[in-house]
């Protein structure tokens, strides 16, 4: 021990995760270097922490800054002198640091003195993590910034905050598409492929078929016939539909398109039980228009003389239909359905259209019908 050695402690101060120590440099010159002990209340002293032999301050003292200090701890410091012979002085008187605020100036001169300021509003007190945003001082008090905004408004990606990395990460979920390309298949039965907010979305295959052979689709040839067994009736089961016109309207503003229809037929119609099929034809008999609404999302009032859906999810599920209305008085059915223009499009155009409506098995329909009026806007069908 170097008993007649003398280290004089001075004082303790917070620093943004840590304390400054300091001491008073010892004038023996077999002094070689500085050990700094620390310990928290009840808790005996670690291992000694070198400070070294730095040069001393012009007033004689020497500072040696602890870190890894956790905030609201206090701690301990004492000082002790060594020499090259590994002789080492006694402890310094101790010092004591209050909690450790990093928005507060703790300055401790003895045991049981202490003088705490906060620091200035707008001090940083940030404690180097991204997420948490950036912390500055009000009051006394750290507290952090807004958290960045990870969000980049994509259904399909997973988006998280990377303290390790300091950005916003965006990873894709597997089975989403990002661009009509990522739609595309080999499945004959589907077409028009789209990529929807990071779903695909196709349009089924329309198969056209006769009185006497039954439609179907397959995926590798595409659209085929399969003829009836002999025996089975070929009566058309359509009703005509009569008054024999219809008006289609393209809202243009509203990217809607409105179908007006009024039909008179024989066949019990409840559309709760058989779903709804819609489909417009032009002058060779080409589909350009097709659209089914499934039972289970028809409603309808009690005496059922009206039925409605109203289609949730923009009408992805039911051909781009946004909204149907059905309705009987005195044996005639009026019909009015909404949709998304880019489906009906190319019918606006058209010099002929015939529309069908489809309660499986029944269903009505016109013949050809001259159209008429604006092809951006309007076709009046008689």
């Amino acid at each position: 021990m170097l008993g007649a050695l003398l280290v004089v402690a001075l004082a303790a101060r917070a620093e943004a995760g840590g304390a400054r120590v300091r001491w008073m440099a010892s004038t023996d010159p077999r002094v070689t270097g500085y050990h700094v002990y620390m310990r928290q209340a009840g808790v005996p002293y670690g291992a000694a922490l070198d400070a070294g032999n730095p040069a001393p301050a012009a007033d004689g003292s020497i500072a040696y800054v602890v870190n890894g200090l956790t905030a609201g701890q206090s701690y301990h410091f004492a000082v002790t002198a060594y020499t090259a012979t590994a002789l080492e002085s006694s402890l310094s008187q101790e010092i004591a640091l209050g909690s450790i605020n990093p928005c507060t100036i703790d300055r401790c001169t003895s045991p049981i003195s202490c003088d705490i300021h906060p620091a200035a509003d707008g001090s940083s007190c940030d404690d180097g993590l991204f997420c948490n945003g950036i912390a500055v001082c009000q009051g006394g008090v750290c507290t952090n910034g807004p958290a960045p905004n990870c969000s980049d408004g994509v259904a399909c990606t997973v988006d998280h905050c990377d303290d390790v990395l300091a950005r916003c990460m965006h990873v894709a979920q597997s089975g989403c598409c990002q661009t009509d390309a990522d739609c595309l298949d080999t499945d004959a039965c589907t077409g028009g492929e789209r990529c929807i907010t990071g779903t695909c979305v196709s349009i089924a295959a329309i198969c056209p078929a006769s009185l006497c052979a039954a439609a179907f689709c397959d995926p590798q040839s595409g659209c085929g016939l399969m003829p009836t067994p002999d025996g089975v009736s070929c009566q058309e089961f359509c009703d005509v539909l009569v008054p024999r016109s219809f008006v289609l309207r393209n809202n243009i503003t509203a990217a809607i398109f409105n179908l007006r229809a009024t039909f008179h037929t024989d066949a019990v119609i409840d559309p709760t039980y058989t779903g709804l099929t819609f489909e417009v034809t032009n002058a060779t008999g080409a589909v350009v228009y097709h659209a089914a609404v499934p039972a289970e999302r028809i409603t309808a009032k009690p005496d059922h003389t009206v039925f409605h859906i109203s289609a949730k999810d923009g009408g992805l599920s039911t051909g781009g239909i946004l909204g149907v209305t059905l309705k009987a008085k005195r044996g005639v059915w009026s019909l009015i359905i909404r949709g998304s223009t880019p489906d009906l499009l190319d019918a606006l155009g058209q010099p002929t259209l015939a529309l069908t409506v489809g309660f499986d098995p029944a269903c009505v329909r016109n013949t050809q019908v001259s159209c008429t009026g604006d092809p951006t806007r309007a076709a009046a069908c008689r």
